[in-house]
């Protein structure tokens, strides 16, 4: 019994990773045969064979166990084909990444489900080549590619391929990520970049406008941008410039953007320039308050954004772009393009800083160089004026003659006034400013010009409004700024007309600034003036008028080429101290 039992024990051993144990026992004494201890033997191997296959499934089990529990938490889409390039196995993140359950994509091909129509070829021409060899020029690499949602939406992602063999035939295994927001994080910050190294290249915005729209355009892929400019003179929003990519058909809409003006609170620039805010409009062509609908729908614009440039809490400008696609409200985007308005305005503002400077340096380069000039003709002006007071003294008093000496001697003080103020600025003295009464300083300025409206036959209105605010400013400036307006429309009417001058309050909205006022002139002229003045050598200076009291000097200035009737119409629009 003993070497039996040895025997089957060493058989045992033998037929396994593990040592065992089986014993076999009978109730009598006996040696057991060579028969008998083979087939004990056949027992234990095919126990301990049973043993083995049990623990190998448990370990299989264990394995898969692990891999389904990794593959659901996983992030990124787990995907396995076959050698049919059917879909073996669709984990949770695929399910979520490209919106189709397990169930609607086992035993489906994959490139009809989510590969792109423009990629489709190209993947089944590389899946032949891989079905035999097991090579692909994608395998164990990483790659950025776009695919398809269920719902036909295309979007970018990575994918990692590896190759495996499963009973003799070659499968593939996909790593696919989502990477849409990554690639929208590196086209928003490109778009910044852009737009500062633009800026930074630039010397004025007109000569950057463009080419930050095209750059915006580009870097988000949206297709078409226009920037809308304040017009002071009718107080609505005109495109100034707009930009689209080559390969769409926008020809009516850009036409339309061009004709048409905006008021506060029209459409999606008089919406931003209402609120001083960015704003997003879903889709333009079923939006209530977007007068350009019609014609976007044709160029298939559909999505819209615009923001505004502010400069001293006033919006001069608009910036407004248009996407292909419906898109829903992006906060992240708005703030970006909200920075990218500031940004802007800055540049504008030390541009007109900039300029500021360069005039202050020359005007007061002039005021030096002129110093002696002016001090040898106010020996001649002073002479002139204590004749004309003795003149005075001998004149009676209310008599057109002494009406004529007042007039004379207060231009004499004004010529001394203003050789004082090129002495200041040669010294770069500061003079305060004062409340100035406008209407009076028209009224000294028209008085003085009177005569030559006369003997020209040019009719002369004023229409002042009464009880106008004061302002802080140089009295003489903004008075030889009046006289030289009125001159100028004057010169513009040599046969003759009618010269209107009028005064009103001003209110702008609130985040327009403080209240102001403004003057505006008009006059009529005579058929032929357009001939006239454009054969003139005269150069008419008007439009916008700005007291910069810290440099104490004036700019008058207008776009080339217009007209004075033009100009009129805009003329003074806000004294800014």
């Amino acid at each position: 019994m003993n070497s039996g039992m040895d025997k089957s024990k060493k058989l045992l051993q033998d037929s396994t990773h593990s040592p065992g144990l089986m014993g076999v026992y009978t109730t009598q004494i006996k040696n057991f045969s060579n028969n008998e201890a083979y087939f004990l033997q056949s027992v234990g191997n095919l126990t301990a064979l049973v043993i083995e296959h049990k623990r190998i499934e448990e370990v299989l089990k264990e394995s898969e166990d692990r891999f389904r529990m990794i593959s659901a938490s996983a992030q990124d889409a787990i995907i396995m084909l076959d050698n049919d390039e059917r879909i073996s196995y669709w984990n949770d993140a695929a399910e979520k990444i490209f919106d189709y359950s397990r169930e609607e994509v086992i035993k489906e091909q994959i490139h009809k489900l989510i590969i792109p129509e423009k990629l489709r070829e190209a993947h089944l021409n590389g899946f032949e080549r891989f079905k035999e060899t097991g090579q692909g020029h994608i395998i164990g690499k990483r790659v950025e590619v776009s695919a398809i949602r269920k719902d036909g939406r295309e979007f970018p992602i990575e994918l990692s391929l590896s190759a495996v063999k499963i009973k003799g035939k070659w499968n593939a295994i996909g790593m696919i990520r989502d990477i849409t927001e990554r690639i929208k994080s590196e086209k928003r910050l490109h778009a910044q970049h852009a737009v500062t190294h633009i800026l930074s290249v630039s010397a004025t915005f007109k000569e950057a406008s463009v080419k930050i729209l095209q750059a915006i355009c580009e870097s988000l892929d949206w297709g078409f941008g226009a920037i809308w400019l304040h017009h002071c003179q009718d107080d609505v929003l005109r495109c100034a410039e707009l930009w689209h990519v080559p390969d769409i058909e926008v020809s009516e809409f850009k036409e339309k953007t061009n004709e048409i003006a905006f008021a506060s609170g029209i459409g999606l620039p008089g919406r931003v320039w209402a609120s001083g805010k960015a704003t997003w409009i879903t889709d333009v062509v079923h939006d209530s308050n977007f007068p350009r609908s019609s014609d976007a729908l044709k160029a298939g614009l559909h999505a819209a954004l615009g923001f505004p440039v502010v400069i001293n809490e006033e919006v001069i400008g608009i910036l407004e772009f248009f996407s292909q696609n419906t898109e829903e409200p992006d906060n992240d985007l708005l703030n970006m393009m909200s920075a990218i308005g500031r940004q802007i305005a800055s540049f504008i503002k030390r541009k007109q800083i900039e300029e500021e400077l360069r005039i202050s340096h020359k005007m007061s380069s002039i005021g030096r160089l002129s110093a002696n000039v002016f001090h040898e003709i106010l020996n001649p002006v002073n002479i002139i004026s204590a004749h004309t007071q003795l003149l005075l003294m001998k004149t009676a008093k209310g008599s057109k003659t002494a009406e004529d000496l007042k007039s004379i001697q207060d231009e004499i003080d004004r010529i001394v006034n203003i050789t004082d103020n090129f002495f200041k600025v040669s010294k770069k003295e500061e003079t305060e400013a004062g409340e100035v009464a406008i209407n009076g300083l028209l009224e000294e300025a028209l008085s003085l010009i009177k005569p030559e409206l006369i003997l020209k036959g040019i009719k002369l209105i004023t229409k002042f409004k009464k009880d106008l605010p004061t302002v802080m400013a140089h009295g003489d400036d903004l008075r030889q700024v009046f006289l030289n307006l009125i001159t100028n429309a004057v010169e513009a009417m040599p046969e003759g007309g009618m010269l209107i001058v009028k005064t009103r309050n001003v209110s702008p909205p609130a985040w327009r600034g403080a209240r102001g006022w403004e003057l505006r002139a008009r006059k009529r002229m005579p058929p032929n003036v357009e001939e006239i003045l454009s054969k003139s050598p005269l150069k008419i200076q008007a439009a916008v008028l700005k007291v910069r009291i810290s440099i104490r000097y004036l700019s008058l200035s207008s776009a080339p080429g217009r007209t004075w009737l033009e100009l009129a119409s805009a003329s003074v629009k806000y004294i800014v101290s």
